[in-house]
């Protein structure tokens, strides 16, 4: 039986969609292989960005964390320019690095908060906005520290995901604010950082991101569009701006 045809078989079998992991040969004609649950879904992402004094102090990462779930992260540093993007980038390489080391949420919030903390006499801090989507079982959790409100689009509606906590680097502690939404096929995730927000101004958020994802089809264009319309609408009070555009698809695997 070839790879695919097991792998069809111990779908049918569990009732789900699995895909091979890993494989070993104790000895003689016996082989034992790992199946892991296949994702239901995939994400994919268009990013767009605007540095106002030539470099952004905003920096994004995408990753994918052990457990086979996807990490979507933005973070804004306090100010403009490079020692804002040196903070943004500081908090999400570490928090990458982090994550897939396999540490618990706890102790990367705090390590992250405590790096910024100490790294210079002046005052530092960085927003943190994360998402983290279970790609198995349909479901997104927004993790907040001081970022801009996310949203998510389905079926010609804007839902806002806002929080109220401090950024990374202020005090001995933190706690960021986490919101799970069910994610599924459709649907589109949008995050921002505040030179958006102000741009197009809070009040008119929801309807403005519900507008421009009314007739998506690519994120990347449409990221790139909503990002020329915060720019077009700032009529020259630009602060830095990054607006990251995820679309929600069914997988289909093989076998």
């Amino acid at each position: 039986l070839c790879l695919r045809g097991m792998a069809g078989a111990v779908s049918r079998g569990m009732g789900m969609p699995m895909r091979p992991d890993s494989a070993r040969c104790p000895g003689g004609d016996r082989c034992e292989r790992l199946f892991r649950a296949a994702p239901a879904y995939d994400v994919v992402t268009g990013v767009a960005a605007f540095g106002r004094d030539g470099v952004c102090g905003d920096n994004h990462a995408f990753f994918t964390l052990p457990n086979g779930s996807c990490m979507i992260a933005v973070s804004d540093g306090m100010g403009c320019g490079a020692q804002a993007s040196a903070m943004s980038e500081s908090a999400l390489t570490l928090a990458e690095q982090l994550y897939q080391a396999g540490f618990d949420d706890g102790y990367i919030f705090s390590t992250v908060n405590q790096v910024l903390r100490t790294r210079t006499d002046q005052e530092t801090f960085a927003t943190l906005d994360l998402c983290r989507i279970d790609q198995v079982q349909g479901e997104a959790e927004f993790i907040k520290f001081g970022a801009a409100a996310s949203y998510l689009y389905r079926e010609g509606r804007a839902d806002m995901i806002a929080g109220s906590a401090l950024p990374v680097g202020i005090l001995d502690a933190v706690s960021p604010v986490m919101n799970r939404r069910s994610v599924s096929e459709g649907d589109y995730l949008v995050m921002v950082t505040d030179g958006i927000e102000d741009a197009v101004g809070l009040n008119r958020m929801r309807a403005w991101v519900a507008q421009h994802l009314r007739q998506a089809h690519n994120p990347q264009q449409t990221a790139e569009a909503m990002l020329a319309d915060a720019l077009h609408r700032a009529e020259g009070r630009v602060d830095d701006m990054t607006v990251l555009v995820s679309r929600v698809l069914h997988n289909r695997p093989e076998g």
